[in-house]
């Protein structure tokens, strides 16, 4: 086991929406900006302990889903990280070649809620990691902020995979677990999540009708483990991803102290987590049930013991995150003095589970 990782898992997201907007207007061509970015990157002789690097560009989210890893300390809500859009393109651009020349190949934009960005700043994003020669680009989103029509700009700007956080096959679950619209949070019960399904399969669709590949990511808790079959029948038979990817929640809080977040965060909120043995009994049944043979869809069991140090994440600020004591520590960023060499020394990463999950498929893709 090499000493680097992070875990996806693990960035927090503020409790109010910030109303930032750009630093500054978005470049109608990323030629605009090269000129303001070093057009040498020192050769790098450190080397990411795998080719995938989720990079969560934002703190900021739509959603409350009641089982979220993702929680602010109110000390950081009023600082940079709290903002929509924390770093410059200058900044983004420059990190995206210090990954690449760390042997980056693919690029998870995550968040937070990335649709929150504009379309404009989506597209400049995707467009640089190709340009700098990312072999793959990937989203994960709630897709609430998307329209379909969005999907082939997406798509022509470099998209290859549209990931989409679902972990309900009906509007009345996706209430429960508060998987809904933040300014909902006061409407009547039982309407709260009007519509989240049918918008989810019509995304769906146009990804499928303008050739991105489809991914579903499912977080199980107590409250959608009981309906976890009709989800399953609902990813396989209505949505067909190639990929499907079902996490085992992991219980988290925050110590706002250090602005750092620890597990738990009171006797109320443990009661949404399964344990291992609980989250096994739900899901081994269903990845026996839809053999990859038969229904051509990848189902991948994240127990948080396989998250846990299997994943190189970035928060918004381009900071590695090291998550094997059980809390998210941000390193000091890429762009700092030291570069990526220094911000990853104390991360540490679990190349095993990295190969059980299967991290690597997007070198299969065609």
């Amino acid at each position: 086991m090499s000493k680097i990782s992070i875990n996806p898992t693990l960035i927090p997201i503020p409790t109010q929406f910030p109303s930032s907007q750009p630093s500054r207007d978005l470049p109608l061509d990323i030629s605009d900006i090269e000129d303001s970015v070093s057009s040498i990157i020192e050769e790098e002789l450190y080397k990411l302990p795998c080719p995938a690097i989720n990079y969560h560009v934002c703190r900021v989210c739509n959603y409350r889903c009641k089982f979220c890893f993702h929680r602010a300390a109110k000390k950081i809500r009023d600082s940079k990280s709290s903002s929509l859009y924390p770093l410059s393109d200058s900044e983004i651009y420059r990190g995206l070649e210090i990954l690449k020349a760390a042997s980056g190949e693919k690029l998870n934009i995550a968040g937070g809620e990335p649709s929150l960005w504009s379309i404009e700043k989506l597209v400049f994003v995707i467009s640089s990691a190709k340009k700098i020669g990312f072999k793959c680009v990937s989203i994960i989103s709630n897709v609430y902020s998307f329209k379909k029509e969005d999907l082939p700009v997406l798509k022509d700007a470099g998209l290859d995979i549209l990931g989409i956080s679902l972990h309900s096959s009906s509007d009345a679950g996706c209430e429960e677990i508060g998987y809904y619209h933040a300014k909902y949070a006061r409407s009547p019960v039982g309407t709260r999540a009007s519509g989240t399904i049918s918008h989810i399969k019509e995304i769906c669709a146009a990804a499928h009708e303008c050739g991105l590949h489809l991914k579903i990511n499912t977080t199980l808790c107590v409250p959608n483990a009981k309906t976890f079959k009709s989800l399953a029948e609902f990813v396989v038979k209505d949505l067909q991803p190639c990929r499907w990817k079902i996490f085992q929640a992991i219980p988290l809080g925050s110590n706002e102290e250090e602005g750092v977040e620890k597990a738990f965060v009171d006797e109320e909120e443990k009661i949404l987590f399964l344990t291992e043995k609980e989250y096994n009994k739900a899901v081994d049944p269903v990845v026996a049930k839809y053999p990859e043979s038969k229904f051509g869809i990848k189902i991948i069991k994240e127990s948080s013991k396989i998250m846990r140090n299997s994943y190189v994440v970035l928060d918004e600020l381009m900071r590695p995150i090291d998550s094997s004591t059980g809390a998210k520590m941000p390193q000091q960023s890429i762009l700092d003095e030291g570069g990526i060499e220094k911000a990853m020394r104390k991360v540490v990463f679990d190349g095993e589970s990295f190969k059980e999950r299967s991290g690597n498929y997007f070198q299969d893709l065609k």
